[in-house]
């Protein structure tokens, strides 16, 4: 998995991302965001051709070290509810075995992206975050067409 970080995000994990390489699977490119709600920072990590987001509330430095162990668990439990079929779970969780990082590159991803933060700000915060990011994933986005971005990645995987 290659999550294209922004700046905020590149400076809470200290890192100095590079350009994505142009041999790359599309299925491992994400975009990645730092947020906050509250007093808490956020990570929404965004498939680049799909939009199916991952959100995870209540991040901090240390648990960054860590990360892909709570993106590929929260990754799975949103695509089994949502009912994909138990290859296209394991191929997708088997990519964020080993995550890099490299810079952002598609504005039209940053743009989705910006917008699902603004519906997460005023969503019902009692409910847990794989409920939050369902909801994100229910919603219809623009790519080619209108779309749900369950059914985009469906349609990829």
């Amino acid at each position: 998995m290659i999550i294209q970080a922004t700046k905020k995000l590149q400076d809470l994990l200290n890192i100095k991302a590079d350009d994505v390489p142009i041999d790359e699977e599309p299925l491992n490119l994400w975009h990645g965001n730092i947020f906050k709600i509250g007093r808490k920072n956020c990570l929404l990590v965004t498939h680049n051709e799909s939009y199916y987001s991952v959100f995870i509330y209540g991040v901090t430095k240390a648990t960054m070290k860590t990360i892909d162990e709570p993106i590929g668990a929260y990754l799975q439990e949103l695509m089994y509810r949502d009912g994909f079929k138990l290859a296209q779970i394991v191929k997708m969780v088997k990519s964020v075995e080993h995550i890099s990082y490299a810079k952002t590159s598609n504005r039209r991803v940053m743009g989705v992206m910006n917008d699902m933060i603004h519906m997460l700000k005023y969503y019902n915060m009692t409910e847990d975050e794989l409920e939050l990011a369902a909801r994100l994933n229910h919603t219809p986005y623009k790519g080619k067409d209108f779309a749900y971005a369950v059914d985009e990645l469906k349609a990829l995987v």
